[in-house]
Parts: C-alpha cells; sequence; structure tokens
C-alpha cells in the first residue's frame, strides 16, 4: 500500500518533431542557415587563388593522416590563419572526420540514437558547465537548435562527460564553419575522443558503439597530459592552475599583481577565458584565427593567447586598485582592432611553453584554485549552471463529467521546489536530462488511490517518484514504470540506472 502525506510522480515526455532526413551533401546556400552573415565578422585578407591546391591538394594527404600533427608544417600554417570558405572542409581534414564510424558522425542516426523517434523541437542541452555565447556569435536560430542537438548526442554517447566547459563553446564555434550536420557532429566526436584518449593515458575514448566511459580515476595530470582541454571538473582547475604558473614564468611581477586583485573571486579571470575561447574578451575575428590553431596545437594555442593578452595589457594591469577595475581592462580588448592584427598574433607564436606551466611546480597560486582542488564537492550554484532543470509541465486530459483542464492553470510542483530539484536533478542519467517533465500523477490533484496511480502511469517510464512525509520529502528514479497487472505487483525490477534520493529532512 502506497501511504504518504502527498506524492508526485513525474514521467519524462519528449515533444513530438516531423524529422525530414538530411541530405548527404549541403551546398553553401543551406550552410548559410545555421549563420547569420550580417554578424559573422572575418578577416579581409584576400584568399589566394591557389588556396585550395594548398590547403587540399594531394600533397596534404599525407599530412592530413599524421599521428601528431604538431610535428608537421601544419602548425605554421594554420598559425597564419586558414583561408575563411575553406575553414569547414580543413577542420574536417584537420580533426579526421573521415576517419570516423559512419555510426558516430551520422546526424540522423545520433538524434534516433539520442531521442528514439521523436525528436524534440527545442531540446534541453547538458551545458558542461560552459555557455555558447549566442550574443558574441553569429548563430541563427537553426544554427543554435544544431549545436543543441549536438550536445545532447554528446551527453549521450559520452555519459562520462560531466563537466568540460569548453565543449560547449567549441560545439558552437565549429558550427559556424561545418559545412553538413554530419560534419559538425563528426568533428565533436572527433574532439572529444582525442580529448579523453590524450588525458587518460592507460584507456581509450569509446566511441558510441562501446558506450562504457574510461575511467576518470588517476594522478594528477601535467600539461603534456591534454591535448585539446580538460575532461571533469577538477582537471579544469589543474589547467587554470597550469596557465597561472606559466603566466608567472612570463612576468611575475603582473601575475602577483592580478592574483593580489582576485583573492576574493572563486576564480581567477583567465579561467573563463580558458574555457570560452576568448569570446566575449577578443574581437571575432581572432576567435577565429585561435580556432585555426587550437585544433593543431590544443591548450597550448589558448595558453598563448591569454599570456599575450595579459602582457599587450601590463600598464593597465598595474595601475589596477580593485578586481573591478582589472575586470573592466579586458571589457575594452573585445572591440579593439588591435588584437586583430598580425602584430598581436606574432605575439602570441613567440610565448614559451616551459614545465613551469606544469601544476606540480609554482608556489604564487591562486588561493581560491587551492581551496577548489582540495575540497570537489559541488555547491548547488554548480549545480544549477552545470546541469539543466527542464520547465515542469501537466498535458492536457479531460475529466470523467467531460470537463477538459486547461493546461495554463497548471500549479506546478505541489512539494518539490527548485533548489530541491537541483539535488535530484543531479542524478538523473545525462541521457535523460535532456527530455521534458511531465506531471503525470499528484495526490493534490488525483486524489490517494493507488488504482489511480497505476492507471496514470501505464505504459510510461522512466518515471520520478516523489513522497513527502510530516518530516521529510524523499524519492526515487525509477528506469521502469509501474508493472502493467496484478501478475508483476510485489516484485523486484528496473535496471543498475535506479536509485533513491533524500531530497530534505526536517528532523
Amino acid at each position: 500500500m502506497f501511504i504518504c502525506e502527498c506524492s508526485e510522480l513525474y514521467i519524462y515526455r519528449t515533444a513530438f518533431y516531423f524529422y525530414f532526413r538530411l541530405r548527404e551533401t549541403m551546398n553553401e546556400t543551406e550552410t548559410g542557415i545555421w549563420v547569420d552573415l550580417s554578424r559573422l565578422k572575418l578577416e579581409d585578407t584576400p584568399t589566394p587563388q591557389n588556396a585550395e591546391e594548398l590547403w587540399l591538394g594531394p600533397a596534404m594527404t599525407k599530412i592530413y593522416d599524421s599521428v601528431d600533427l604538431e610535428k608537421t608544417k601544419l602548425v605554421k600554417m594554420t598559425r597564419a590563419g586558414i583561408p575563411n570558405q575553406l575553414r569547414g572542409p580543413i577542420y574536417a581534414k584537420i580533426l579526421k572526420v573521415d576517419k570516423l564510424d559512419e555510426y558516430e558522425k551520422n546526424f540522423e542516426i545520433a538524434l534516433k540514437r539520442t531521442y528514439g523517434s521523436t525528436v524534440p523541437r527545442a531540446p534541453l542541452p547538458p551545458t558542461f558547465g560552459g555557455r555558447t555565447h549566442q550574443n558574441e556569435l553569429a548563430l541563427t536560430a537553426e544554427g543554435s537548435l544544431l549545436v543543441d542537438h549536438v550536445l545532447c548526442v554528446l551527453a549521450h554517447d559520452f555519459p562520462s562527460l560531466e563537466y568540460s566547459p569548453f565543449v560547449t563553446t567549441l560545439a558552437a564555434l565549429l558550427c559556424h564553419h561545418m559545412k553538413s550536420r554530419d560534419e559538425s557532429l563528426g568533428a565533436m566526436v572527433s574532439v572529444v575522443k582525442q580529448a579523453f584518449t590524450i588525458s587518460q593515458p592507460n584507456n581509450h575514448a569509446r566511441s558510441p558503439s562501446s558506450p562504457s566511459s574510461p575511467d576518470l580515476s588517476r594522478k594528477k595530470p601535467k600539461t603534456k597530459d591534454w591535448k585539446f582541454f580538460a575532461t571533469y571538473r577538477k582537471d579544469v582547475n589543474f589547467m587554470s592552475r597550469a596557465f597561472s604558473n606559466l603566466l608567472n614564468y612570463c612576468n611575475a611581477k603582473v601575475h602577483h599583481h592580478m592574483t593580489d586583485l582576485q583573492s576574493t573571486s572563486s576564480e581567477p579571470i583567465w579561467t573563463r577565458w580558458l574555457t570560452d575561447f576568448y569570446v566575449g574578451v577578443l574581437p571575432q575575428k581572432a576567435i577565429w584565427r585561435i580556432l585555426d590553431s587550437f585544433l593543431v596545437e590544443g591548450y597550448k594555442t589558448l595558453f598563448r593567447v591569454g599570456v599575450a593578452l595579459v602582457l599587450a595589457r601590463k600598464e593597465a594591469i598595474m595601475k589596477c586598485k580593485t578586481l573591478q577595475d582589472l575586470t573592466a581592462v579586458f571589457e575594452e580588448t573585445v572591440n579593439s582592432a588591435d588584437f586583430t592584427r598580425e602584430t598581436f598574433f606574432n605575439a602570441v607564436w613567440a610565448v614559451r611553453m616551459t614545465n613551469e606551466a606544469d601544476i606540480r611546480s609554482g608556489n604564487h597560486l591562486h588561493t581560491a584554485l587551492i581551496a577548489l582542488s582540495a575540497n570537489d564537492d559541488l555547491h548547488e550554484q554548480q549545480y544549477r549552471y552545470q546541469r539543466a532543470i527542464p520547465k515542469l509541465f501537466q498535458a492536457p486530459e479531460t475529466k470523467r463529467d467531460g470537463t477538459v483542464v486547461d493546461p495554463t492553470s497548471f500549479k506546478g510542483s505541489a512539494i518539490i521546489k527548485e533548489d530541491h530539484w537541483i539535488v535530484f536533478w543531479s542524478w538523473v542519467p545525462p541521457s535523460m536530462r535532456m527530455m521534458d517533465l511531465e506531471l503525470v500523477f499528484t495526490t493534490r490533484d488525483h486524489g490517494h488511490h493507488i488504482s489511480t496511480l497505476y492507471n496514470r502511469t501505464t505504459g510510461k517510464k522512466p518515471l520520478m517518484l516523489v513522497i513527502e512525509t510530516s518530516n521529510s520529502i524523499f524519492g526515487a528514479y525509477l528506469s521502469d514504470g509501474f508493472p502493467e497487472d496484478e501478475s508483476g505487483r510485489g516484485m523486484y525490477y528496473g535496471t543498475g540506472l535506479v536509485f533513491f534520493v533524500l531530497v530534505a529532512d526536517w528532523l
């Protein structure tokens, strides 16, 4: 017998969406659907007539197939900048998208694998702790939808990818240039697989066909362990610390002054520089140059740009007396043409990566980072930002007397508040966090009879059961629905995804 003061039951439900089969190739006009050309800011440098032969000719095939692109002339070529109209095809070559299995890069197959038979019109993608920067970039609504789908697929195929703020911004940046949805997805799958493979030296990144996730338990990383970026939260802190050490090596006086100004901050200013690829800090034209080099040299490009940026503003930095003053210094750089000129990028490439960037060395560390490294617990505010929480809704229904319940009159949950949802939602399997939440039973509206509970949940799964008593709120995630007949009741069922959670306790 189901006994409680009040209980609610939720079910994930995806919205119906008419999904049209994608063509295998897309021309430049179709690519324009994703990008608002009036907001896209590219370099004005004229493209050489032989650019396509130079970048995509037969002579480059062996280079693109190289295991370590950093040891090829591609480093020098990408530092000089990739021609605007060739970025998509060249990015695909650099990331070896054509080497991926069809299962991994086929956008249509990936959507069915992630959502099932129906694809939501407005998916709720995981943020991975990052931001897509829709205001600063040039994606249209269609382009933003493409990014959302790509992020949802990544969350489904790589369940260990819980916190990596780089992923969200990088997905948005790549979608500005890739020529098809398959290539957009394939590029991000390639990046994530390489990030896992390099940063997990004794493990291989699992492809979607082998969904078990890599083991993330290992010793503190050195910078050489990263290819593109860190793939879990504590490693992101280590990466920020490594940049701090490099900056200290390049100019200790400026570094000390910046850390002193940021002593009350939860994270140093450069953490967001790195994870956001300098979007909102440097002009958009500079971002594409950074991306060109990043896909070949990885995190080293981000480190060099950050050091060059600080050194370019060192005089203004040394005049700062508060954290607000320091923030204002770098708010001015986003519209400055100085950071799109070749003189700035020459300074970037002149920054020397040294062993001082190793996170084990350096004594001048940001105090907040030390605290975060010692305690890896996620606070509620981080839960709120890292894992998107969907809006709860109630489907229209007809009562026995024939009256139709207006969905707009829905009062929301009778038990769960937003702070409670943060705790509960953080434990839900990543592949399920992108779906909608529908309230299918609440004692407030449907009474307390157990038969009503079973009837309203027939054939619906997975379920979230929330129970309130006089002194607590607790619940459970049910991977399977309740049995549809008496024969299945009173038995154990479900998968390893089932969990019990205590949401609030007033004892």
